[in-house]
């Protein structure tokens, strides 16, 4: 009866490199998808400071900021009583290339505001924070524009990589297996 139970638990402990196997192959399907896709992260922060009687942060996302759309997240912390009727964001490029959004708050007394915006360009742009109302001095900042990133389906055949990859470790882990419990 002894030996009816080790040989038991090693068989259950046999299964356990392949469970590992199937884990460690999810991951790396799930790591090879392109980051175009995924888009969780919130994106990079651009800018913070002191500015206009409050602390902000500017954030842009994706990060880093490549041509095609992007979203502007800007967390400014101020007294709710000075808070401005809009805030505008302004992208000023090369060859007079302008454009101006304006951000819309994502709850009702927020102080989170956010608007989406597309760069027609790779190069340097110059991102203008504004708020509306008399006295307030813009805050300005340089943004490097990267080229667009390929399509997904570029990345297609080292995605696919992984499926071959992956049959012939477990097949190879299986085949371990079944020679450990022939010797036994």
């Amino acid at each position: 009866m002894g030996n009816m139970d080790r040989d038991a638990a090693h068989a259950d402990a046999g299964d356990c490199p392949v469970i590992l196997l199937r884990r460690v192959l999810l991951m790396c399907a799930c790591a090879s998808l392109p980051s175009g896709l995924v888009c969780a992260d919130g994106g990079a922060i651009l800018d913070r400071g002191e500015w206009a009687g409050g602390r902000f942060v500017l954030w842009v996302n994706p990060a880093p900021p490549t041509v095609g759309p992007t979203e502007w997240t800007l967390l400014h912390a101020v007294d709710p009583a000075a808070m401005p009727q809009r805030m505008v964001l302004r992208l000023d490029g090369a060859g007079g290339a302008w454009q101006e959004e304006v951000f819309v708050p994502m709850d009702a007394g927020s102080a989170m505001h956010t608007c989406i915006t597309s760069l027609p360009f790779a190069g340097e742009w110059r991102v203008t924070l504004r708020r509306e109302g008399p006295g307030w001095q813009p805050h300005t900042v340089v943004l490097l524009v990267q080229p667009a990133q390929a399509p997904w389906h570029a990345a297609l055949p080292w995605m696919l990589l992984w499926i071959p990859a992956g049959i012939l470790l477990v097949l190879r882990e299986s085949l371990a297996i079944r020679q450990r419990r022939a010797r036994r």
